[in-house]
């Protein structure tokens, strides 16, 4: 059903207007960022207007009033989507490295331009990167391209086919081979790269960042190792803990310091499920479940607190023993 005075016609239209600019124009950010203080203004403007509808009672569909109705929403969402877009296409310059194709032209957003990379220009580049640190908790291992590379792993996930998924591997593949042309760093099959759609290479690239597995950092950074020193026992858990803790999960990083001083690990978990007896050579010395009877996941979520604590309590009565 047509409808004037809502967003039928005006949201998807605009939707697709900007969509098809946004992937088939080069220059399109440009002009998003040039026109970022007037759709600024145009977005409020508009939504002052809306609200001033609302509030007044909106007209009949299908008269005059109604259609120019329908035009201000059409231009209060567009000028909103400029202004949203302009602030991520600032945020992301911000750096000040910019992608060119041969003609000294910026890239579109999207993978789907990266087989135009000619030449990264990192002129504007901000110095006082050089000076700091950066590290990144990453628990995914999967490299920029390949079979187990960003492409092939998460494409289908957000609805790529496999012609699309064949594509972006091989833009990301010239991708990494202008990182190594221009900066002489080899990234393309280093662990990591491939993670959040390849930021993870971006992040080694041109912050020269530092990947890192989530539960290394928090123990590094929160003195894990030095607090435990003198401890009789140590207490972990996690919601489940399952063959995959074995892979770098939090218990995991807790019980392999513990390990290196000999301290008892008793690790907690909602559920336990197969494959969890290799943990008991690396540091695990009793993995308790805390659940009372067999709740649905709803009631589990609810009596968390109150089970872990009933569950801690009896096994901190047996280590009094």
């Amino acid at each position: 059903m047509v409808n004037l005075g809502g967003w039928d016609i005006s949201f998807y239209l605009v939707i697709f207007l900007y969509g098809y600019f946004l992937f088939t124009k080069a220059s399109f950010k440009c002009m998003v960022q040039r026109l970022l203080p007037i759709t600024l203004a145009l977005s409020i403007l508009t939504t002052v207007f809306f609200v001033y509808g609302f509030m007044t009672g909106m007209p009949a569909a299908g008269n005059g009033l109604s259609i120019l109705l329908a035009a201000v929403k059409a231009l209060n969402c567009w000028s909103w989507l400029l202004v949203i877009f302009a602030f991520a296409y600032k945020k992301l310059q911000a750096l000040g490295v910019s992608f060119k194709d041969q003609d000294g032209q910026e890239l579109p957003f999207g993978g789907g331009a990266l087989n135009q990379l000619a030449s990264i220009d990192l002129s504007r580049l901000d110095s006082r990167i050089n000076n700091v640190k950066i590290d990144v908790a990453c628990d995914v291992t999967n490299p920029l391209i390949g079979v187990n590379g960003a492409s092939a792993v998460f494409g289908p996930q957000k609805g790529s086919t496999p012609e699309v998924v064949k594509l972006l591997d091989e833009n990301l593949g010239h991708y990494a081979e202008v990182i190594k042309r221009v900066l002489g760093k080899d990234i393309a099959h280093i662990e990591g790269a491939g993670a959040a759609g390849g930021l993870g290479t971006g992040l080694m690239a041109f912050l020269n960042a530092n990947l890192k597995k989530g539960v290394d950092l928090v123990i590094e950074y929160t003195g894990f190792e030095d607090r435990i020193n003198g401890a009789d026992y140590v207490f972990t858990g996690e919601g489940s803990i399952d063959g995959q803790t074995l892979f770098g999960m939090t218990p995991f990083g807790v019980a392999s310091i513990a390990e290196k001083y000999s301290i008892p690990v008793i690790a907690f978990a909602g559920r336990i499920c197969n494959g969890v007896e290799p943990l008991y050579d690396h540091g695990f010395t009793s993995i308790v479940g805390i659940l009372k009877g067999c709740p649905s996941l709803e009631d589990a979520f609810k009596s968390g607190e109150t089970n872990l604590a009933f569950a801690a309590e009896n096994i901190c009565r047996v280590l009094k023993m």
